[in-house]
């Protein structure tokens, strides 16, 4: 099980953070130097910090904007900071209404061709996620910042790009070093060691300057001094998607609709940053068929991919289960798309909280609920339904085990609303495929709404 990106899915803290006197009368909004840790979603803490980062400008294809969005029955006061790989800076302060969301794009606001992002808000229940134009890719806002952060599956060849977008929401300098596994082996590239990112400062660096024509690149951030919010943006012909990564490596992650259709890809990405080899082994569930366990052995701070789509052993028949399991720590993406390109995603996120959003307002051909545990969870779904109107709850059981649709949970699809999870223990994992065709090739991760 992975660590969440405090995650991401976006969490609310306990912030040592105070918003002073009356948000209008701000200038420029101040970042604590140390970043709050306790996250809870209580409406009565005094203040709580997002950051976010993923966005880019044309030139690089993650265009979009950043949506906050507040799940409590009180209005929220906001002060905005945005910072480019320019330099630039920009501020801004609104409120945000009960059960309601805001948005900003920051590439309209600053010059520059990555941008982080950090809002200050009077009080908790308010979460956040960055969201492309082209409608393929979201990376949820984090509460803490991140001492180390691992991922695996970026593509530096002809045709793609891929590099790491890093913001600093504090008042002291980052310092830290990258190193990258692939295929060919372990690299530790000079610019990328005793990297210095400013206080409160955006960067953008580029994978393919010192990873050449590569594919399924596995990183490795390790932060020397302060904290940092990391997401990787990668580009594979058409297609523009958010890798978040995860805090720490697995040794077992559930992947619970990964797409078996004709015409789609589906592949497991595997980068292993440890000395020893890994026995990498996937049990496939695809009812009513048999698929024989898949295995493959990682080298030694190298990387390796494993098939599920096409692959001659597992027929055509819509969404397989998946069950990873690793004799050693490794770090896992899926990548799913069509032969001109394909999205990456983070994978095997569990929490006992998260919001749903319905960010591009088509709703989910999948939207899964699994439980990763032996135990019976009892979850509850909360629907939010804008300003003025009160929310409506509803509660269903998840065997252990067990992987089950939202709508046969709720009775309810996930079309045009905002839900809030919780669960009663945090063992529950989301997985959320947007309507494509051919389906299931872009994944959405869900928000930890804790």
């Amino acid at each position: 099980m992975r660590s969440l990106r405090r995650i991401p899915l976006l969490v609310v803290l306990a912030a040592t953070v105070v918003l002073i006197g009356v948000v209008s009368s701000l200038n420029a909004a101040v970042i604590p130097s140390s970043l709050p840790s306790a996250l809870t979603s209580s409406v009565a803490i005094e203040s709580t910090a997002l950051y976010c980062t993923g966005l880019t400008s044309a030139k690089y294809g993650a265009v979009g904007h950043v949506t906050l969005i507040n799940t409590t029955s009180q209005t929220r006061d906001v002060v905005v900071d945005v910072s480019s790989d320019k330099g630039l800076k920009w501020t801004t302060h609104f409120t945000i209404p009960r059960y309601s969301s805001r948005t900003v794009n920051p590439g309209n606001e600053v010059a520059g061709d990555s941008f982080g992002m950090t809002a200050l808000i009077s009080g908790g229940g308010v979460v956040g996620l960055s969201s492309t134009s082209a409608q393929g890719a979201v990376a949820p806002c984090i509460s803490t910042g991140e001492k180390t952060w691992y991922a695996a599956g970026f593509d530096t060849r002809v045709g793609s790009d891929a590099a790491l977008n890093i913001y600093n929401p504090t008042a002291t300098p980052a310092v830290m070093n990258v190193t990258t596994y692939s295929p060919s082996g372990f690299s530790a590239p000079p610019p990328f060691q005793g990297l210095s990112v400013g206080p409160h400062a955006q960067i953008r660096l580029d994978l393919g300057t010192q990873v050449v024509a590569m594919a399924n690149v596995g990183v490795r951030v390790n932060v020397l001094r302060g904290v940092v919010d990391v997401v990787g943006v990668q580009r594979s012909g058409p297609r523009v998607s958010f890798n978040t990564g995860a805090e720490q490596e697995v040794t077992d992650v559930q992947l619970p609709r990964v797409t078996t259709a004709n015409s789609a890809l589906a592949q497991v990405l595997i980068s292993n940053p440890g000395a020893v080899a890994a026995t990498v082994r996937l049990r496939v569930t695809l009812a009513p068929y048999k698929v024989n366990p898949l295995v493959a052995t990682i080298g030694a701070f190298s990387t390796g991919v494993i098939a599920i789509t096409p692959n001659p052993t597992i027929p055509a028949a819509g969404y397989a289960s998946v069950h990873l399991t690793s004799n050693q720590p490794v770090s896992v993406a899926l990548a799913t798309g069509v032969a001109s390109g394909t999205s990456l995603s983070s994978v095997g996120v569990t929490s006992k909280s998260y919001v749903i959003d319905d960010v591009y307002g088509h709703g989910y051909d999948a939207s899964a609920l699994t439980n990763v545990s032996t135990r019976r969870l009892t979850v509850v779904a909360t629907f939010l339904r804008g300003a003025g109107q009160a929310p409506v709850s509803r509660s269903a059981t998840l065997q252990g085990d067990t992987t089950q649709g939202f709508q046969s949970l709720f009775g309810q699809s996930l079309k045009g609303v905002n839900v809030i999870l919780r669960s009663s223990q945090p063992s529950l994992q989301v997985t959320l495929t947007l309507p494509t065709k051919p389906t299931g090739t872009i994944l959405i991760e869900a928000l930890d709404g804790r």
